[in-house]
C-alpha cells in the first residue's frame, strides 16, 4: 500500500507498507531539501508497478510581474518503494523532459491507463496549453523512456479506454457543422485499423447532452458502458453496441437519482476487468446497486459494522488477500481499513484524526419549493444535539456550492466548511439551486440566464424554510460561498430585502462581463456554458450594498482571477460599504489547500460571523 502522510508539523511524505507485515513500520520518503526549500508538495501517488509508483507535485510558478503569472508547474517522477530510483517520464539527457517542457503552462500529468497487459508500461496523458490537446505517450515506468502514443488534433481528446492488447479504443472531438459545434465520438475498429463515427452518440454542444463513455463491458467486447440522459431527465446507464452503432439496452435506471458509473470486478496482474459488479448513483451521497452477490455480501458485511457511514470498496479484486476498505460520512472523515481474506477487518488509519463524529450531527437530503414552485434538493446540517420543534432556533448560514455546474454531497466535506460552522452552532443549508448539475436536466437547465435572478432567489427561498421549520433564527442568518458560490454571496451583499445579516464571498466572480469575455474567448465553451452566463451581479449594484461582506481570494488563483475581488472591494470602500478584506499568500482556486491557508480563512470566517455579523454567543 501506498499513501501520501504528514507529520505533526504538516511535512508531506509517501509512506508505503507491506501487507505481508503490517506489524513492520512503512518506508517513509519526502522530497530532499532542495525541493522542501522550493516548496515543492505531493499532491497524488499512483501505482504503476508492482514495485514503482508514480508521484506528482506541485511548486508555486510565477512568471512576470502580474497576478496572471502567479500560478503553479506541476512535476512528476517515478520512484521505487524504498524512496530510490527517482526518475522523470520521458527525460532526455540533458534537457527538460518532455512532460516539464511547458511547465510554466499548468501542466498537468495523468496515469490514462496502467496497460494491465504490460507490466513494465503505462500511458501518460498530459496537456500541451501551446496547443489546446492533451497528447498520450507510453512510458517504460522503470526506465522512463516513452514514445507518443496518439496525438490529439485540435478540439480533439482520447478517452482512457484500452482493450486487452492496450489500443485505445475511444476519443471524442467537436466539430463545427451547420453553425454550430456538435460533439463526436469514435470508437477504434481492431478489425479494420479505421476509427469509426459512432451517430448516435452526437449531439450539439449547446444541447448539454450528458454522455460519458465508461468502457467495455468485460465480457461483451462489442459492447460499450455508457452513462446517457437522453430521453430522461435522469442519467442512464446503457448498453450501446459499437458494431451496430446503436443503444441495445438500459442496465441500469434509478427512478430518483442520476446514474454515475459502473464497479467493474478485476483479477489478475494489475488488475484486468473481469464483470460488471454493480452500478452507482448519486442520492444524497453515492450508492452502489451490486449486482454481484459475492461483492453485495461483502458490502452488506461491512455495513453491519458501520451502519451510519458509507462503505467505499476501493480495490474490486476478488483474488487478492485484501481488500482495502474506506469507511467515511458527512460527520466522519474518511478512514482506511484491511479486509483481510473476507473475514478479518485491520486499522490502517483516520485522514483527520482529531475529529469525533459522535461530536458531530449528520448531514441530511432535504427538499423545498422555491417561489415559483421548483422543488430544490438541499443537504441540511445542524448542530449537535438540535432538534427541530423543540429546540430554540440557532443562527444559520446559506451556503451555496460552487461551478455552477455542481453539486454537494452528504459526504465528508473536504474543504471542512460545513462541520466547522455546524459545531460552532450553526445550523447550515447547501441549496442544490437551479444551476445545480447531478440532480437531472430540468433543475440544471433552469439556472440558464439567471445567475443573481431566480438562482439567488432559490438561495433565499431556502433561507425562509429555515425560519418556517422552527430551525434557523430569522435575524442571525448570513450567506457564505466560494467560486460561484462566492458570486453569490456578493450577489446577496447587494441585493434589497434579502434575509442575511451579512455574506462571506471566497474566490467569488464579482463581474459578469468579465467572466462572459473570458469564456467567451474559446468558441466551445461559448455555445456550452458562455451563453448562459447572463443576469445580474454584484459589481453593477456596489450602491445598493446594505450588508456587511467579507471578501478573501487566494494571490495564486487562475480559475477566477483576483481582479473580481480586488474591483469589488475598491468599490466598495470608494463608496463607505462595510468591507473586510484579505488575500492568502500561495493558494490556489481549488484543493488541496494547505493547513495554514485554513487556518487563515476559517479563524477570519468565525471571527467576522461573531463580531461583524452580530452572532457571538451572548
Amino acid at each position: 500500500m501506498a499513501a501520501i502522510t504528514s507529520s505533526s508539523d504538516g511535512a508531506l511524505s509517501i509512506s508505503v507498507w507491506s501487507t505481508d507485515n503490517l506489524d513492520k513500520a512503512p518506508v517513509v520518503f519526502g522530497m530532499d531539501a532542495t525541493a522542501q526549500r522550493a516548496n515543492v508538495r505531493f499532491i497524488s501517488v499512483s501505482w504503476v508497478a508492482n514495485d514503482r509508483l508514480l508521484v506528482v507535485a506541485n511548486q508555486p510558478l510565477t512568471t512576470g510581474s502580474g497576478m496572471e503569472g502567479r500560478s503553479f508547474t506541476y512535476l512528476a517522477r517515478f520512484v521505487g518503494l524504498d524512496g530510490k530510483d527517482w526518475i522523470e517520464p520521458m527525460r532526455r539527457q540533458g534537457t527538460k523532459g518532455v512532460l516539464e517542457q511547458f511547465a510554466g503552462k499548468f501542466l498537468r500529468v495523468e496515469v490514462m491507463d496502467p496497460l494491465p497487459a504490460e507490466p513494465d508500461h503505462v500511458l501518460l496523458r498530459y496537456s500541451d496549453p501551446l496547443r489546446g490537446t492533451a497528447d498520450v505517450y507510453k512510458v517504460n515506468v522503470r526506465t522512463g523512456a516513452g514514445e507518443r502514443f496518439a496525438r490529439a488534433g485540435e478540439d480533439e481528446s482520447y478517452i482512457g479506454i484500452t482493450d486487452r492488447e492496450g489500443r485505445l479504443r475511444a476519443k471524442s472531438s467537436a466539430r463545427f457543422e451547420g453553425g454550430d459545434w456538435v460533439v463526436h465520438y469514435e470508437i477504434f475498429d481492431p478489425a479494420s485499423g479505421n476509427w469509426e463515427d459512432q451517430p448516435a452518440l452526437s449531439y450539439p454542444v449547446k444541447s448539454r447532452r450528458n454522455v460519458d463513455i465508461i468502457g467495455f463491458d468485460p465480457e461483451l467486447p462489442d459492447i460499450l458502458l455508457i452513462k446517457d440522459n437522453s430521453g430522461s431527465d435522469l442519467a442512464a446507464i446503457k448498453g450501446y453496441d459499437v458494431k451496430k452503432k446503436a443503444f441495445v439496452e438500459v442496465l441500469f435506471q434509478h427512478p430518483k437519482f442520476e446514474a454515475t458509473g459502473v464497479r467493474l470486478a478485476r483479477e489478475g496482474g494489475k488488475g484486468i476487468p473481469k464483470s460488471i459488479a454493480g452500478f452507482t448513483y448519486d442520492g444524497a451521497s453515492e450508492e452502489v446497486y451490486w449486482i454481484d452477490p459475492y461483492w453485495k455480501s461483502i458490502q452488506d458485511g461491512l455495513k453491519s459494522q458501520f451502519p451510519n457511514d458509507n462503505i467505499n470498496i476501493l480495490n474490486l479484486r476478488r483474488d487478492l488477500s485484501f481488500k482495502l476498505i474506506e469507511v467515511s460520512s458527512s460527520r466522519h472523515p474518511p478512514s482506511y481499513y484491511l479486509l483481510k481474506n473476507d473475514q478479518e477487518l485491520i486499522k490502517l488509519g483516520d485522514s483527520r484524526p482529531e475529529i469525533n463524529p459522535a461530536d458531530l450531527e449528520p448531514t441530511k437530503l432535504v427538499y423545498y419549493k422555491a417561489r415559483d414552485g421548483l422543488e430544490i434538493p438541499a443537504l441540511l446540517t445542524l448542530p449537535k444535539g438540535f432538534r427541530p420543534g423543540t429546540s430554540t432556533p440557532v443562527p444559520a448560514v446559506i451556503m451555496p456550492h460552487g461551478g455552477p455546474w455542481a453539486r454537494d454531497n452528504a459526504d465528508w466535506d473536504p474543504a471542512g466548511w460545513t462541520q466547522f460552522l455546524a459545531s460552532r452552532g450553526y445550523a447550515v443549508l447547501q441549496p442544490q439551486y437551479r444551476g445545480s448539475q447531478g440532480w437531472g436536466d430540468k433543475l440544471w437547465k433552469a439556472g440558464d440566464e439567471q445567475w443573481g435572478l431566480k438562482m439567488q432567489d432559490d438561495k433565499d427561498d431556502g433561507a425562509q424554510w429555515l425560519v418556517a421549520q422552527g430551525i434557523a433564527d430569522s435575524k442571525r442568518m448570513a450567506i457564505f460561498g466560494y467560486s460561484y458560490g462566492g458570486f453569490a454571496a456578493m450577489t446577496a451583499a447587494t441585493r434589497p430585502n434579502s434575509p442575511y445579516r451579512c455574506a462571506i464571498a471566497g474566490a467569488g466572480v464579482s463581474n459578469l462581463s468579465r467572466i462572459q469575455n473570458s469564456w467567451g474567448e474559446n468558441r466551445i465553451q461559448r455555445q456550452l456554458q458562455g451563453w448562459t452566463v447572463k443576469g445580474t451581479d454584484a459589481m453593477s449594484n456596489v450602491d445598493k450594498a446594505n450588508i456587511p461582506i467579507l471578501i478573501y481570494h487566494g494571490d495564486r488563483d487562475q480559475t477566477v482571477p483576483i481582479v473580481h475581488a480586488r474591483e469589488l472591494v475598491a468599490a466598495l470602500r470608494s463608496r463607505g460599504k462595510a468591507v473586510t478584506y484579505f488575500e492568502v499568500e500561495d493558494m490556489p482556486h481549488s484543493l488541496p489547500w494547505w493547513p495554514a491557508w485554513q487556518e487563515k480563512t476559517l479563524t477570519a470566517i468565525e471571527a467576522f460571523l461573531a463580531k461583524d455579523c452580530g452572532f457571538a454567543k451572548s
